[in-house]
């Protein structure tokens, strides 16, 4: 599990490491330049690293980064997160990795943003282009899906497959 809490994410952007629950730590890679979407948290397999443009791809978004010069220490199929805060002088974004390596229905992803379309039929919505299926959730809140409304801004986690 990764921390989205405004201690972590302070500590993850001004230091170089951060020791994250269950004590894995995380490697800050630098600062987020720019991505696409507004997920003020994202986390999950990093899918692709391009080192001469300084983005990797997360959960199919693509993360500028201010340095070059940690890329070549990744893999992909590591884990990896974008952590905001608001530390009190604006908002600030790092994006941060473990040496940990993604597993299929084991390892979390997250997103934050906004319900962009929701489709309570078949129990799915879409955060930040990111397709979410909360059927499983339905057995012990039978009336979410009147929660998951399009404009609604969400943090989900989960696994996928």
């Amino acid at each position: 599990h990764l921390r989205s809490d405004s201690e972590a994410s302070t500590q993850a952007i001004g230091g170089t490491r951060l020791r994250a629950i269950g004590g894995t730590f995380l490697r800050r890679l630098g600062d987020v330049v720019s991505q696409m979407g507004s997920s003020d948290f994202l986390a999950g397999p990093i899918e692709d690293i391009d080192t001469n443009s300084g983005t990797v791809t997360i959960l199919g978004h693509e993360i500028a980064v201010s340095s070059t010069l940690n890329l070549g220490q990744i893999r992909i199929g590591y884990n990896a997160a974008v952590i905001t805060c608001t530390p009190g002088d604006g908002s600030a974004s790092a994006l941060v990795t473990s040496d940990d390596y993604y597993q299929d229905g084991f390892s979390e992803v997250a997103v934050s943003g906004s319900v962009e379309a929701a489709d309570p039929a078949i129990g799915r919505i879409i955060v930040n282009g990111v397709a979410v299926d909360y059927t499983p959730l339905l057995g012990d809140n039978p009336n979410l899906a009147d929660l998951l409304t399009v404009g609604r801004h969400v943090l989900v986690h989960g696994f996928a497959y």
